[in-house]
């Protein structure tokens, strides 16, 4: 009985939470391919899908109490985009991707292209 109930709140944390955390994400990254604005990189792409999931469940469980069924996902993607949004400007601002790009460069041993 228990294995039940851990597979149904698995079906609805998905449904709720994960889903709208990746619509979003996909829909923030392809504005920004689109307009062209920041520097779109694997980087960049990987920390915008890291920092959007990061916030959508960190918040997941206190946006499943507080908001009705049908606003649960409207509520996920809401803070989906603020969290990603913030942070990627709180990176280009403070040009941590460079620093980012720069330390995977030197476990790797490779050289950046923008840096030639």
């Amino acid at each position: 009985m228990p294995e039940k109930i851990l597979n149904n709140e698995f079906i609805a944390f998905m449904s709720k939470i994960i889903i709208p955390a990746l619509i979003t994400t996909a829909v923030s990254i392809a504005i920004d391919v689109k307009n062209n604005i920041t520097r779109v990189s694997w980087l960049t792409i990987l920390m915008s899908i890291i920092i959007g999931f990061g916030g959508a469940y960190l918040c997941g469980d206190m946006i499943m109490e507080r908001c009705k069924g049908g606003e649960i996902p409207l509520a996920v993607s809401a803070v989906t985009m603020l969290t990603e949004k913030t942070f990627k400007f709180v990176i280009h601002k403070f040009e941590f991707d460079k620093f980012i790009a720069r330390m995977f460069n030197l476990f790797l041993g490779t050289e950046l292209k923008d840096e030639k």
